[in-house]
């Protein structure tokens, strides 16, 4: 019996090394499926070894150890062992007892139900792996659960039989069974979750070291054995086959001036036995460097100093080169903020620096000399709030520091700029300026701009005082007018506008000098002063021109006002010793609400006009006469508009005479506008009008060229005279349409006769007198036309060669009444013949007239007396019948 159970035992412990064997090939701590498979077969074998082994109790019965296979391949492998090993041990003890045993041959498969029971209890609710006394606990459980299979076979009294001779045999049997075999199985299989553990940290360990690039060596002292893994050589830059392994080789290596630093470290730490650690540079094949950072640990030796070290190694070259480069932008930091320092400083503008939640970060000292705060007052962390309300108690913020706060935090946010300009209660005058950062926050900057603002406000008033009168200039009648009229729109009536333009202003200009009529307009400003109130504004517009902007007048005090400067302007202007007589024609215009200032300017410069017109030295008042006026005259401005753009303006021609022969010399051109109906509009309605709105250039060009292409076909020695006005000339460009209108249809430059006034030879230094002057020299003759209607026009042929003078009819058709008028004209033909100029009369009504003229000297004559201004037509049919070879030529060409 004791043979028996030593050797059910042995078998028990060779069982626990197949498990071992299997789970060492496994490599793991848990089975797979087919390992489970595998524990099941085995155990089973087991239990077909052991049941032939049987341990032999009195009264015949047998015992084995087949229990432990079966619990503990249930316990390890869980259903699919456990089933398979009852299934085996079962079919061995049915074939060693036959059918007397079924209870025996059951009994494996309770065993192993009670090891997967067993299992499910520690795995999944103890959460614990069995111990000693577990293993006992199990051993009891399943020999309890085993006892009923007893009374299976032969009945309940052969079964107490049994257990009453071999109870204890039965008992130890199993206990010892299950204690062995289990004892060893969990011993296994905490080996092989230690195994498992550390195959995992040394697979963790080695992919941290392949991910940071760490390389192992290790050093034998005694053999010089410097032993290398493969990322040392990569870390190198080296084979195997390069490096021969000793401590030389890694030395040449390393870049000499590192080598004593490092040598030194690593025999420090080995005289200390302690670890060590250090950094130095090695040199690759392309001779550049690379920083590697070493740490090692010398292993424990028995005779004293140690003999072998561990080590690593690991590329720290970036993160040298960045610590380098953080250190030197440091440096570069700290060097532009005391650059940044010493400019805040210096600069004569305070800044401020807020962060994101409106907090004080910097401010220089500046800002406490301008704002006359206190250093308390700018301390790091005072809030934007504190400071408005600190701003606030000195009188320089009237508003609320919460809500002032509050705006700009927002605005600040939205990514916008302030900038507002204040005074302070010192009477500094600062601009505050409010610029957001990228990353949150604001930059303020307060400039005191005081001196600057007076500066400014000295330019300022400079720029809108006409520098004559001290009067306000247009600049500032502008601005004032602008602000009176938006003012009437939102309900502040009464406001007129006064316009004044003085009488004879040029003539006295011309008679006297300009420092006469310099006196004349200081001498206007100062009435103006006088007579207006405080609060109404005065103004030079340019000129003879001035106006006055009365505001919120009594009623009746603006005309009351118009009056009184008609009577200062009707008195005689002591100048000097001059007398002079000037006058003034006044208009009048409210500012009423919904008016534009350009409105109201054109109504009171056409209540100026009527009353000029009507040569009134007083006042008109724009009213709706004058207004139907201003209408017509712009519905006549869009109609002549149009006739120019199309071209629909005629030239007439009325010939001049030869007052000798009575032949044709030439005619003089001049323009006519027929309307639709037949009518003509008179040149002196629309001539003016073309003068003022600027159509003049475009008109004379017309008449220009449409009077060289008709003198072109005319016989030779005739020529054409063309008004000239003063604003056609200046600029150059009528030249070149002469002379560009001359080459084109080859008429000769002397056929051509340009008449001027005496407006235009004001300016001896003018562009226009310099354009005559090469009209001259290109051969076009020059006309002073309306001779004797001015006032210095002697200085004028003194100054310029003309060709001609026309003798203005105002002279010519009352000379055979007007003696006086007799007079000058025999005066301005004497005048032509001793400066060797031809000489015109125009408007010739009578034969008296003529006769008087040709007697005197004259050389031509044109007027009613002789023909009227006529078509083109009409002109080459009177050319065509003094000139018969003409009116052949004409006839091929189509001209008649």
């Amino acid at each position: 019996m004791l043979v028996g159970i030593v050797t059910n035992l042995g078998l028990l412990s060779l069982g626990a090394l197949v498990l071992h064997f299997i789970a060492m090939n496994n490599g793991r701590s848990e089975f797979s499926k087919r390992h489970k498979i595998i524990i099941g077969v085995c155990f089973g074998i087991l239990s077909v070894v052991v049941v032939e082994f049987p341990v032999q109790a009195p009264g015949g019965a047998t015992f084995d150890t087949r229990a432990a296979p079966a619990v503990l391949a249930g316990f390890y492998a869980g259903p699919i062992g456990g089933v398979i090993c009852a299934a085996i041990a079962g079919a061995a003890r049915f074939h060693v007892g036959g059918p007397v045993v079924i209870g025996g041959s059951l009994s494996p498969l309770i065993y192993a139900l009670v090891g997967m029971f067993a299992a499910y209890f520690f795995d999944t609710l103890l959460k614990r792996r069995p111990g000693v006394l577990d293993f006992l606990g199990l051993s009891a459980a399943a020999t309890i659960c085993v006892l009923p299979l007893f009374f299976v076979d032969q009945g309940l009294a052969f079964g107490f039989s049994v257990l009453s001779k071999a109870w204890y045999i039965f008992l130890v049997s199993n206990i010892a069974g299950i204690l062995i075999l289990g004892l060893v199985s969990e011993q296994i299989r905490k080996t092989l979750t230690g195994y498992d553990e550390t195959a995992r940290a040394l697979f963790t360990s080695d992919l941290a070291r392949a991910s940071a690039r760490i390389a192992v060596w290790r050093y034998d002292f005694a053999k010089d054995r410097l032993q290398w893994d493969p990322a040392m050589y990569e870390l190198y830059d080296c084979t195997p086959e390069e490096f021969k392994g000793t401590y030389a080789d890694w030395a040449s290596r390393v870049f000499e001036p590192d080598l004593d630093l490092a040598s030194h470290a690593l025999d420090v730490a080995r005289e200390t036995n302690s670890p060590f650690e250090y950094r130095f540079r090695i040199v690759m094949k392309d001779g550049t460097h690379k920083w590697v950072q070493a740490h090692g640990k010398f292993l424990p030796a028995t005779d004293g100093q140690p003999t072998e070290v561990i080590g690593v190694n690991w590329d720290i070259t970036k993160e040298v080169r960045l610590n380098d480069d953080l250190k030197r932008r440091e440096h570069e930091s700290r060097e532009r903020s005391q650059e940044l320092e010493i400019t805040f400083s210096s600069m004569k503008q305070g800044v401020s620096v807020f962060g994101e939640d409106g907090t004080l970060f910097y401010a220089n000292r500046r800002v406490s000399e301008i704002l006359g705060l206190s250093d308390d007052d700018l301390a790091f962390g005072t809030s934007f709030e504190l400071l408005l309300a600190q701003h606030k108690s000195n009188g320089n913020f009237a508003g609320d520091p919460q809500s002032g706060a509050a705006r700009v935090q927002k605005v600040m946010q939205a990514g916008k700029v302030i900038r507002t300009k204040a005074k302070l209660r010192n009477g500094r005058v600062v601009v505050y300026t409010m610029t957001p950062k990228p990353n949150g926050g604001w930059v303020e900057t307060v400039e005191d701009i005081t001196e600057n603002a007076a500066a400014e406000a000295r330019i300022m008033s400079a720029a809108e005082t006409d520098a004559l009168t001290g009067l306000g200039n247009r600049l500032a009648f502008n601005k004032i007018l602008d602000r009176v009229v938006r003012g009437a729109s939102y309900g502040s009536r009464g406001h007129s506008l006064i316009l004044v333009d003085l009488n004879n202003f040029k003539s006295l200009n011309d008679t006297y000098g300009h420092h006469v009529g310099d006196r004349v307009l200081q001498e206007t400003a100062h009435v103006l002063t006088q007579t207006c109130r405080a609060e109404d504004f005065a103004a030079r517009l340019g000129g003879d021109e001035f106006a006055v902007i009365i505001r919120s007048p009594q009623p009746g005090s603006v005309e009351y006002l118009a009056r009184r400067l008609s009577k200062q302007f009707a008195r005689p202007m002591q100048v000097g010793d001059l007398s002079l007589q000037t006058g003034a024609a006044i208009g009048i215009a409210p500012i009423d609400p919904g008016s534009s200032a350009e409105e109201v300017l054109v109504n009171a410069d056409a209540a100026m006009y009527k009353a000029k017109s009507e040569n009134l030295n007083h006042y008109k008042v724009f009213d709706n006469v004058i207004a139907a006026e201003l209408r017509g005259m712009r519905r006549l401005q869009a109609e002549l508009a149009t006739v120019v753009a199309e071209e629909k303006l005629e030239t007439h021609f009325q010939p001049v005479i030869d007052l000798e022969s009575g032949e044709v010399s030439g005619a003089e051109a001049l323009v006519r506008w027929r309307k639709d109906d037949g009518s003509f509009v008179t040149p002196a309605t629309f001539v003016p009008l073309a003068e003022d709105v600027g159509m003049i250039r475009e008109i004379g060009s017309q008449v220009l060229w449409a009077s060289i292409r008709a003198a072109a076909g005319w016989p030779d020695h005739m020529t054409v005279s063309v008004n000239v006005s003063p604003k056609q000339l200046g600029t150059g460009e009528f030249l070149n349409q002469v002379l560009e209108c001359l080459r084109e249809h080859g008429l000769d430059a002397k056929r051509l006769e340009l008449e001027v006034t005496e407006n235009v030879l004001m300016d001896k230094e003018s562009a226009a007198l310099a354009e005559l002057l090469e009209f001259k020299k290109h051969g076009v003759r020059i006309a002073l036309d309306d001779f004797g209607t001015g006032y210095s026009s002697l200085s004028y042929l003194h100054h310029f060669s003309f060709d001609k003078l026309k003798i203005d009819r105002a002279f010519v058709m009352p000379m055979e009444r007007d003696h006086t008028c007799a007079a000058l004209v025999y005066t301005i033909l004497n005048l032509c013949q001793n400066l060797g100029l031809d000489c015109t009369a125009e408007g010739i009504e009578t034969e008296d007239q003529r006769r008087l003229l040709t007697v005197a000297g004259c050389n031509y004559g044109q007027g009613y007396q002789f023909y009227r201004p006529m078509p083109e037509c009409e002109f080459n049919q009177i050319i065509s019948e003094a000139y018969p070879l003409f009116a052949k030529d004409a006839i091929a060409v189509g001209q008649v």
